[in-house]
């Protein structure tokens, strides 16, 4: 039986991490997700990626960002969540 996939990444979520990484978020300024989803559908604009047709929503990329490990959560003054590649990915 297969895991839930709210415990594994499916490859869409894998992919979107690495452009995310690729694109420098994280590092060192935290980052909004709004933010993430901005730099995804400008990359499928440039390039024309065809992995990058299902760009998330801001929600769904709050979750995946959970999902993934490579970034830790830091709540701001407006509890709202902001995102930082953590130091061993870096």
């Amino acid at each position: 039986m297969a895991k839930a996939r709210m415990t594994r990444m499916t490859r869409y979520e894998t992919r979107w991490i690495q452009r995310i990484i690729e694109a420098g978020l994280g590092q060192p300024k935290p980052f909004y997700a709004k933010e993430a989803v901005s730099i995804l559908f400008d990359a499928r604009r440039l390039d024309g990626d065809g992995m990058l047709t299902n760009i998330p929503n801001v929600f769904r990329m709050n979750t995946v960002l959970k999902k993934s490990k490579r970034f830790e959560r830091i709540k701001d003054s407006a509890n709202s969540n902001t995102w930082v590649l953590k130091e061993d990915e870096a």
